[in-house]
């Protein structure tokens, strides 16, 4: 939560681990089948998820499935998200 990355992008503190805990729940719930999660205890003070792409089927029908899980969060993620400027962080284009 104090990672300076999720910092910059998620400035607001009060959403900041709303949003964390979204992305984070969203990005095992797409890449589990296809993954091993390993845990440095059973209080997991840090957790690593390792992607198998030999696990993931190249088949139109797998690919259709992946592609609505990623569309069902971003969807279920809307309503945490906010517009950024970009210009006021000096990140934009051209800065």
């Amino acid at each position: 939560m104090d990672d300076p990355l999720y910092e910059f992008i998620l400035p607001d503190v009060s959403s900041r681990r709303q949003a964390l805990i979204h992305f984070f729940q969203s990005y095992l719930t797409l890449l589990y089948p296809y993954s091993d999660v390993f845990a440095s205890s059973e209080r997991m003070e840090a957790v690593a998820l390792v992607f198998y792409s030999d696990r993931f089927k190249d088949t139109l029908s797998s690919r259709l499935l992946y592609q609505w899980r990623v569309a069902k969060a971003i969807g279920r993620g809307l309503p945490i998200c906010r517009p950024s400027d970009y210009r006021a962080t000096g990140a934009g284009f051209g800065s």
